[in-house]
């Protein structure tokens, strides 16, 4: 999904620079066209980012498990270590 809207983040977007030179010189795509292919190129781009943002929640989530389970690994070889402190 991601990817698909990065591709059609980018052609949309080229569309509309290409757009916006012929309209500057002077040749006629409507005004309507270049406004709704930028809107068209904006919600790609958010779309794009939000797909992106979802992947590194997923991401930190999961460092955040792997992170716990080595706290919990710590914990039990500090705890080794102590009882042989002790002894």
């Amino acid at each position: 999904m991601s990817i698909i809207s990065k591709l059609l983040a980018y052609c949309l977007g080229l569309l509309v620079i290409y757009w916006l030179f012929l309209k500057v010189t002077g040749h006629s795509p409507a005004s309507d066209q270049v406004i709704l292919a930028y809107l068209g190129a904006l919600t790609a781009g958010i779309i794009a980012i939000v797909g992106v943002l979802i992947k590194m929640s997923g991401d930190v989530r999961e460092l955040r498990g792997e992170f716990r389970q080595f706290m919990k690994h710590v914990d039990t070889e500090l705890a080794h270590i102590n009882t042989k402190l002790d002894r």
